[in-house]
């Protein structure tokens, strides 16, 4: 279908909920809203990015996480590779899903997602919307994987020639190529809103 112009890195860190973030955080860091990005660790941890810029790194003992000063400022957008490449360590589904809440199909927009958190867990990121003139939506869906991969536009079982899908077909399990997600898995991120966090 397509392929998104997002390198998977080094290693095999930048798996499903890894791609997503990286969506996110390269998105905030594309507009120069660096005080945007953060996510939680699996533990509950906020990981700022403004920390990381400012010379703090993580120390990590068992399930206890906490910044020390370990670099200079680093603006860089090598520096950012460096923190999201540290979030996909100890981020996941997981705390994506408790950063995240539960949204109506009717409400759905790029940018929102259909997750599963835990183990085994998965996500799909809502890439592009369209809506005709009776309010009848479909929407793009784009994923990452394990072992990384390229994030890519999903296509649609249903009908593998038209990758959108339609709102008129969504049943639960909603079937994806290589997942299905169950009912109350559409999602949308609260971003810095931690007191949101679960």
């Amino acid at each position: 279908m397509a392929v998104f112009d997002l390198d998977v890195g080094s290693g095999n860190l930048q798996q499903c909920a890894d791609s997503v973030m990286r969506i996110y955080g390269e998105y905030y860091w594309s507009l120069g809203e660096f005080e945007s990005i953060a996510f939680h660790l699996t533990n509950g941890f906020l990981m700022e990015y403004s920390k990381w810029r400012g010379g703090n790194r993580l120390e990590v003992s068992g399930n206890t996480v906490r910044w020390v000063k370990r670099a200079g400022y680093d603006d860089t957008y090598e520096g950012f590779r460096k923190y999201i490449e540290q979030v996909y360590v100890y981020a996941g589904t997981l705390s994506l899903y408790n950063e995240s809440h539960a949204i109506a199909l009717e409400d759905i927009q790029a940018g929102d997602m259909f997750i599963r958190g835990g183990s085994s867990g998965h996500v799909v990121l809502v890439l592009d919307i369209a809506e005709d003139a009776s309010g009848k939506k479909c929407f793009l869906l784009g994923q990452g994987y394990m072992p990384a991969e390229d994030f890519h536009v999903l296509k649609n079982p249903l009908h593998p020639d038209d990758p959108w899908y339609y709102s008129s077909e969504i049943k639960y399990p909603l079937r994806t190529p290589e997942y299905s997600f169950g009912d109350g898995s559409i999602r949308s991120w609260n971003g810095l809103n931690t007191s949101d966090y679960k």
